[in-house]
C-alpha cells in the first residue's frame, strides 16, 4: 500500500497506480471493493494542504461537481475523509489526458473540432449549474475509452447559485 492512502481509504479502495500528481493532491486507479466498480481516487496529498478553507473547498469540488449529470462532466461517486486525509472517488475512464494525446500526435481538425465541441458542451452545463470551471487545461480535459470528453478538475470553480452573474462582464 502506497504510505500516502490513509488506512481508512485502504480498506475501502484497493489502489492499483497512481495516475497523476499536481500541486495538492494525487490521483490513483483504484477499485472501491465493496462495489467492484473501478474508480479514480482523487486526495489532497500534503499536510502543508490541510488547512480547514483548502479542505472544505477539495470538498466543495466533490459535491459540486456531484450535482451536475451531464456526459462532459466526470460522475462523482463519493468523497470523505479518512484520517485527516479527503478524498473524492469518481468515475475512472482509462482514455487519458488531452495533454497525452498532444504529446502523442496532432489530432486531426475534424478530431480536433469534435473535442472542443465537447468541453463547450460540459462547460455551458457548468455555467448553467452555476459553476465556472476557471481551470480549463489539457490536463483538465479526460477520454474515456471510448474517446468521449469529460472535464474534470473543478478544485478552482467558483460556485454560484445564480448562473447569470458568472457570465457578467467583470
Amino acid at each position: 500500500m502506497d504510505s500516502s492512502i490513509p488506512e481508512a481509504c485502504a480498506r475501502q479502495f484497493r489502489v492499483q497506480r497512481l495516475l497523476a500528481e499536481g500541486g495538492f493532491g494525487a490521483v490513483y486507479e483504484a477499485v472501491q471493493v465493496e462495489l467492484g466498480r473501478r474508480v479514480a481516487l482523487k486526495l489532497l496529498k500534503s499536510t502543508a494542504f490541510m488547512q480547514p478553507n483548502v479542505v472544505e473547498r477539495f470538498l466543495r469540488e466533490a459535491r459540486g461537481t456531484a450535482a451536475i449529470e451531464h456526459p462532459h462532466i466526470v460522475r462523482i461517486f463519493d468523497h470523505g475523509v479518512e484520517d485527516g486525509v479527503p478524498w473524492i472517488a469518481y468515475e475512472y475512464l482509462g482514455g487519458g489526458t488531452l495533454s497525452a494525446l498532444m504529446r502523442r500526435e496532432t489530432p486531426t481538425w475534424e478530431r480536433a473540432t469534435a473535442i472542443v465541441r465537447q468541453i463547450c458542451l460540459g462547460l455551458e452545463e457548468a455555467h448553467r449549474s452555476g459553476i465556472l470551471h476557471r481551470d480549463i487545461k489539457p490536463a483538465n480535459v479526460l477520454f474515456s475509452e471510448s474517446g468521449q470528453v469529460k472535464l474534470a478538475d473543478f478544485g478552482l470553480a467558483r460556485w454560484n447559485t445564480e448562473a447569470t452573474i458568472l457570465t457578467a462582464t467583470g
